[in-house]
Parts: C-alpha cells; structure tokens; sequence
C-alpha cells in the first residue's frame, strides 16, 4: 500500500506535538509566589519555570549569564518585562522561588 499525503501530514503533526511538548518547560504552581503588591507587572508561570530551569543549568549565582540566556531565549521573543531584568532583579526573584 503506497502512504498518501494525509497520512504523512498526520505522521508530521503527530510528531511535531511529540517534540514540541518534550521540549517545553515544566508547568510549575509556585503557590503565587511573589505577586504581593499591586504595583508592577506580575512574574508568569513560564517565566518562573525558565528561571529555575537556567537556575539549574548555569547554577545559582550565574545571574550575568542567565539575564543572557533570557534575552536569546525565543520562547520571549516579545515579553519585554521578563527580557529587560537585570541580574539583581532576576537574584530576587531567584531567592522568592526556592524560599
């Protein structure tokens, strides 16, 4: 039996799902962690999670190479809050999630 094309489609966007969620980052529940206050925008789940994700590949401390991570990161590409922290910020923010 020759594979038509439908089949091939799906093959292909069966397996760009499988890849695609085996490579997202985990959906972490942080309790809220950090959203006291009214004033300021709010840290998201995906930009907790990516945090602590480059927490663990660069190592805590690392905060000049994760801030550089996070401006190359596509997944950002226009989260102009999360990509414009600086290495103090993002130490806070660090310190409020393992807390």
């Amino acid at each position: 039996m020759k594979p038509t094309i439908s089949s091939f489609v799906f093959l292909l966007s069966y397996l760009t799902k499988f890849l695609f969620n085996s490579l997202s980052f985990p959906k972490v529940n942080y309790g809220g962690a950090g959203t006291g206050g009214s004033r300021g925008k709010i840290w998201t789940e995906d930009e907790d999670a990516y945090l602590v994700c480059m927490m663990h590949r660069h190592g805590y401390g690392q905060w000049e190479r994760i801030r550089q991570e996070i401006r190359r990161a596509w997944q950002f590409k226009f989260d102009w809050f999360f990509k414009s922290r600086n290495a103090a910020e993002l130490q806070r923010r660090g310190d409020v999630l393992l807390r």
